[in-house]
């Protein structure tokens, strides 16, 4: 596999925030999203084995796993890893842009999908993959970067036309004091069934 870095940090966003976590951050993105943050990914890395990044894994003996990107799902090997990660008890989520199609999954799986629906300020709406918001379960998130009403009109109609039982986080691009307060007036009008995502380790400025 081609690994950008393997880190240790506390999740800063999504349902395990705040825990200490084991960040594998997979190198390679074929997209453009306008606010990334990890464009180095898309260009640096080495290869290492599944033995080899276990190795580094359990070393960090954090129980929460992160894979990321980069986009995650370009890489063949990623699920073998994932299934590697569960047999040694991990709690294991996917980072995923949306824009590439996840598995088709007829058991019930233990690991979940924080998962992007990426809106017009992305600059990459056009290339979303609505057929994996059926695939995602209860347990996962569908993050969605909002800027200002236009992106909340988005997002309000592509969950009419393509339903999905994910939980629903509304994370304001950059924590912007403005578009929290937007979202905030969103989700108590019922508008969007969902939640405020803050990302915690910009506000901490912890990696």
């Amino acid at each position: 596999m081609k690994v950008c870095e393997i880190f240790s940090s506390l999740q800063g966003e999504g349902k395990y925030t705040g825990y200490p976590t084991t960040f594998i951050r997979l190198a390679g993105c074929p997209f453009s999203c306008s606010f990334c943050d990890t464009e180095y990914s898309k260009k640096e890395g080495k290869k290492m084995s599944i033995d080899r990044i276990m190795s580094q894994v359990n070393k960090l003996n954090n129980r929460h796993i992160c894979i990321t990107g980069g986009e995650p799902l370009m890489q063949e090997e990623t699920l073998s890893l994932v299934y590697e990660l569960l047999s040694f008890s991990y709690n294991v989520s996917i980072e995923t842009s949306g824009l590439i199609p996840i598995e088709k999954c007829g058991y019930s799986r233990t690991y979940s999908y924080c998962m992007d629906l990426k809106c017009p300020c992305s600059g990459m709406s056009d290339k979303n993959c609505f057929d994996n918001l059926k695939e995602l379960r209860e347990t996962d998130e569908l993050k969605c970067v909002v800027k200002d009403l236009k992106d909340i009109d988005y997002i309000s109609k592509v969950l009419k036309k393509y339903p999905t039982k994910a939980q629903i986080i509304l994370s304001p691009l950059d924590n912007d004091f403005e578009v929290c307060n937007l979202i905030i007036d969103v989700l108590k009008a019922g508008k969007i069934k969902g939640r405020l995502g803050i990302q915690l380790h910009k506000i901490l400025k912890i990696a």
